[in-house]
């Protein structure tokens, strides 16, 4: 699967739309193509197998996110590698092989999260061919090679911890 011409394409899975608002306009502002989805319904209309990364939230609505992990594994066992469970509770309770990221996270964590799971499943080149760790170019964050998180995100999502 190769990322998409805006780069590589992530599935946000949330039932809280500020959530997946937000989460969105960190991952834009690092290059990422993101599209939005409020329920495992929506999401299995987008096909979410086609994307590089789904962040998928552990509780949507009356529905487990893990129902739809499941979903995806049944079709193609190594697809767990590309999902992103976000979780408020136990990370134990994640299907095996999928990555955790715990809430309250901060910009950075959602991107190194995003990070590594694009690097375990060999999606770590951008669109443009470069490693994904290159620190050229203006604008780019110290150490990440990514643009520079958008301030306004990140002091929403601080202001959404507890």
């Amino acid at each position: 699967m190769a990322a998409g011409p805006a780069g590589p394409r992530v599935l946000v899975v949330d039932d809280t739309e500020a959530v997946r608002v937000l989460i969105r306009r960190v991952l834009t502002g690092s290059g990422y193509q993101v599209d939005m989805a409020g329920s495992t319904r929506e999401a299995r209309a987008l096909r979410p197998a086609g994307y590089d990364v789904l962040l998928i939230d552990a509780h949507l609505g009356g529905e487990p996110g893990t129902a739809l992990i499941e979903e995806l594994r049944a079709a193609d066992p190594d697809s767990a590698r590309r999902c992103l469970l976000v979780t408020g509770g136990l990370t134990d309770r994640a299907p095996a092989g999928v990555a955790c990221l715990s809430k309250p996270f901060q910009p950075a964590d959602l991107l190194s999260a995003v990070d590594a799971v694009r690097s375990a499943t060999g999606h770590w080149r951008s669109a443009n061919g470069d490693m994904a760790g290159n620190t050229a170019g203006s604008g780019a964050d110290a150490g990440t090679g990514r643009p520079a998180a958008q301030p306004a995100a990140g002091q929403l999502l601080a202001s959404m911890r507890g």
